[in-house]
């Protein structure tokens, strides 16, 4: 009789168990990857991706930008506020002093620095309605409605000439050396002679022009070195071009503003007349008079 040992009985009844292999992670993952991506998913992938490079371009260029020098040219800041007993008629700069000649209402001139100081005061030879300096000859140009005077340097009275027409603005025109006035229904070009200490009519402008037309602001094309050399004067709402080597009226827009123009200025940096009116707009205009810019205030 044969007995069978422990051993023996503990396998009976027991299943072998297949091997199991196991493919390392890795391996899993790049099947996965391989595997073939739905319609919906390839499509996702793909504007990710372009979203992602298009992320990146735009931080790299926003960080090129902040390298960069910045240059600011526009802004205004204040540093100081001077009162005078009298109210302000006109200013202009004095480029041998470095200085500011303001006129007051009482015909009184006073003399401030860059930095708002002011170095002192004389009371003008004669009543003044606008002064300007003539920077060729170091001297000024003061003018009333009906007449015009040149002062030297420390504004005493060389000479006063009788206007025939009414003045009602002037500036002085650096590249022909000539002081340009006008006033109701014209404008009128004078030349310095004897020395510099009298001003002579070299040519008056009134064609095209009547007795209404009331001109109150002047501006110059500084930035042209070739002729015609262009003056802008301002009448109401609209602007009238002279040829001020010729003495010719080359065109006059009217209705650029609903109300009144106050002033224009001339922009070398863009060749652009700039004016502002009292309908709280600042144009800027090409030269066929089209509207480049408007800036548009408030009250």
């Amino acid at each position: 009789m044969v007995e069978s040992s422990g051993s023996s009985s503990s396998r009976v009844g027991q299943r072998k168990r297949p091997h199991q292999h196991f493919p390392p992670a890795g391996e899993k993952g790049a099947k996965e990857e391989e595997a073939p991506l739905g319609g919906g998913q390839a499509r996702g992938a793909r504007l990710w991706g372009l979203l992602r490079r298009g992320f990146r371009r735009a931080v790299e260029k926003m960080k090129s930008e902040e390298m960069k020098t910045l240059h600011l040219s526009h802004g205004l800041q204040h540093q100081c506020r001077i009162v005078l007993p009298s109210p302000v008629c006109h200013v202009t700069y004095d480029l041998q002093r470095r200085a500011f000649v303001v006129l007051d209402a009482a015909d009184t001139l006073h003399l401030l620095t860059e930095d708002g100081c002011c170095q002192g005061s004389v009371k003008g030879p004669a009543p003044m309605k606008g002064i300007l300096y003539a920077s060729h000859v170091n001297q000024f140009v003061a003018w009333d409605t009906g007449a015009l005077q040149v002062l030297d340097s420390h504004f005493q009275p060389l000479s006063q000439m009788p206007s025939a027409l009414p003045i009602r603005c002037g500036i002085y025109s650096k590249h022909l050396n000539r002081i340009v006035t006008a006033g109701d229904g014209n404008l009128t070009l004078w030349s310095f002679r004897y020395g510099s200490r009298s001003l002579q009519c070299r040519a008056s402008v009134s064609t095209g022009l009547g007795p209404t037309d009331l001109f109150a602001h002047l501006a110059l094309d500084t930035g042209s070195t070739s002729e015609p050399h262009c003056c802008f004067a301002s009448c109401a709402t609209g602007v009238a071009t002279f040829d001020i080597s010729r003495g010719n009226l080359l065109a006059f827009r009217t209705k650029l503003h609903s109300r009144e123009i106050t002033d224009l200025v001339y922009c070398e940096a863009i060749g652009c007349v700039i004016t502002a009116s009292r309908d709280t707009t600042i144009k800027v205009w090409n030269k066929e008079w089209d509207i480049q810019i408007v800036f548009v205030g408030h009250t």
